[in-house]
Order: structure tokens, then sequence, then C-alpha cells
């Protein structure tokens, strides 16, 4: 099982089955917030949609090219971490993440991004991370601002949340920018 340390309070690691009900719980906690600006929070209606969900994370080469990690604080899963694109013939990936509302503002997401993408340009050599994030969703768009990542543009009507098309701003990232900034 994958863990990546972020710091002496926070990992990222792999979900297992046993991992199910307490993901569940802490998305059915969030939904009405989290469905605000991500499409699948209701669509997670019961513990077997997290089971299933795991089990596709562990099916064999599901990790090579895309990740989906929990975040866990104090022994807790207060949210997720998706890696997607790593091992792309452009080596671009994209990191998206969630965090419990009650949580947020704590520079956890900052951080885990930060220790993700430490392991997607160095241990599986990453050209380009990108992270994409709803225009008015600012508390998550100042995570890669504050990360360094260059701001690109608006991608219009990019996805579709609850019925409603929504723009999202891309940042992006260089491994060359990440060697450049990294001590």
């Amino acid at each position: 099982m994958r863990s990546i340390s972020v710091d002496r309070d926070l990992r990222l690691r792999d979900p297992t089955l046993g991992d199910a009900e307490e993901l569940f719980a802490a998305i059915a906690a969030n939904r009405s917030y989290l469905a605000r600006w991500l499409p699948w929070p209701l669509q997670v209606k019961a513990v077997e949609d997290e089971r299933n969900w795991i089990r596709a994370r562990r099916a064999p080469g599901a990790a090579d090219t895309e990740l989906g990690l929990l975040i866990i604080a104090s022994g807790a899963i207060v949210g997720g971490l998706g890696i997607a694109g790593l091992g792309s013939p452009n080596r671009a990936a994209e990191i998206g993440y969630w965090l419990a509302e009650a949580l947020q503002g704590r520079g956890i997401v900052t951080r885990c991004c930060r220790a993700a993408m430490k392991y997607a340009f160095e241990a599986r050599g990453a050209n380009r991370i990108q992270i994409r994030a709803a225009v008015d969703n600012t508390r998550s768009r100042a995570i890669p601002e504050r990360l360094g990542f260059v701001f690109e543009g608006v991608q219009r009507q990019a996805i579709l949340v609850n019925g409603v098309f929504q723009d999202l701003a891309v940042y992006s990232m260089l491994a060359a920018e990440w060697k450049a900034s990294s001590p």
C-alpha cells in the first residue's frame, strides 16, 4: 500500500476496503458543500459506492495512471487527493482534491498537494502538473496560487455540476519550475 508522508500529522495513502465506511461518512457529512463544486458527491449514495471506487483503484494497472489517495489527518480520513495522467506519453498529470469543510483554511490541502507534486515530479517523472478549480471557488484556487503555479486561463463551461456548467480556472507547474523552487 502506497503511503506518502506529508508531515507529522498528515499523510496521503491508498484506500483499502476497510476505509469504505469512514470515507462514505466523510463525504456524506460534507455532501452539500462538495456538491457546489464537484459533480461526483451526489452520486455517492451508499457505502457500496465507496467499496466499488476502492476496488477500481486497486485493480491491476490502475495505479500506473491514476492515484486516488485519502487525506489522513491525525488518523482520520478528512479528504481525498487524486493524481490523474501519471505515465501518460506527454508526462502531464492533473491533481484534484477535496477536504472536509470544517478543516479548510489550515493549509492541509496545500501541504498535501506539495507532497503529491514531489511524488509526481520526482518519483513518476511528470513534466507538467495542472490543477483546475471552479472560477468562483476561491479557496480551491488559492492552493495552486500559493504553490506557485502559473495561471493559464479559463476553460469556459468545462464541468457540469448539478445541471449547471461551470468555468474552470487552469493552473500549471512544469518540472523545471518545481526543481527551481524546491529546496
